[in-house]
């Protein structure tokens, strides 16, 4: 996630939001929905619409490139290939 998409908030804030009825805080135990057998069967995958899939040929040393560079490497090749649309057109 880029750091323009943070909002970084102090402990004042957060207690004006709470009081507000503005945020909601989750204990880190919380317990997890149960997700059954039903919930998968039921379930449907979701696409973007804005996004489309493709198969892309690209060069070993640049997927290893970005594969060095940490984990989500496709997230970062379709970022590359976003921005080069956009400075493109």
């Amino acid at each position: 996630m880029s750091d323009e998409k943070i909002r970084r908030y102090t402990m004042a804030e957060i207690e004006k939001m709470i009081a507000a009825g503005q945020y909601y805080p989750v204990p880190d135990d919380a317990p997890a929905l149960p997700v059954d057998d039903e919930f998968w069967r039921n379930a449907k995958p979701v696409r973007r619409p804005d996004r489309t899939v493709v198969e892309l040929d690209v060069a070993s040393a640049a997927v290893e490139q970005f594969k060095k560079a940490g984990p989500d490497y496709l997230r970062r090749m379709a970022d590359v290939l976003e921005k080069a649309a956009r400075k493109a057109s």
